[in-house]
């Protein structure tokens, strides 16, 4: 999968190389990648856009897989309407800076995508911190994730899991 990824941009910005050279070439890029004219306002970041272009290929693929038609989707379907692309956002923005642990982050990230649909979520501390920041940034993860602690064991859960 990500050695398509980056084929696929290295054949987008190949291709951008020999395009319309009056356009930007960054801007070139993004179009490349699938945004549209209208997704990249003056103020757009290169980064919000990749942002935008990673959230449309995982909802295009989705669109597929569901045999959905692409325009309609994409007019109904952005970022700030799906639980999971929030609080991954919120935590990658906003997280505190932690040591690289291979494949712990990606983890605790992709659960705690899980929270709006749990009742309670235990996360390790660090994660605990990145909440605690971003829920002062983005104040609908207040909503979104709920319950979100701690635990020092396994025990500790099953005895916060444990109706009294």
């Amino acid at each position: 999968m990500a050695d398509e990824f980056m084929s696929d941009v290295a054949a987008n910005v190949e291709e951008a190389l020999t395009d319309n050279a009056a356009i930007p070439l960054p801007l070139r890029i993004l179009l490349k990648a699938g945004l549209e004219p209208d997704d990249i306002q003056p103020q757009t970041t290169f980064r919000e856009a990749m942002q935008e272009v990673v959230f449309r290929r995982r909802l295009k693929l989705a669109a597929e897989v569901e045999q959905l038609p692409w325009p309609k989707v994409k007019e109904a379907v952005t970022r700030d309407r799906i639980p999971s692309a929030i609080i991954s956002e919120a935590l990658r923005t906003y997280g505190h800076d932690q040591p690289e642990r291979k494949g712990s982050d990606v983890n605790d990230t992709s659960l705690l995508c899980l929270a709006p649909y749990a009742d309670k979520m235990f996360v390790d501390k660090r994660t605990l911190e990145s909440v605690r920041r971003a829920k002062q940034k983005v104040p609908i993860l207040g909503e979104l994730l709920g319950d979100v602690r701690k635990a020092a064991s396994y025990r500790d859960i099953t005895t916060a899991l444990t109706p009294n």
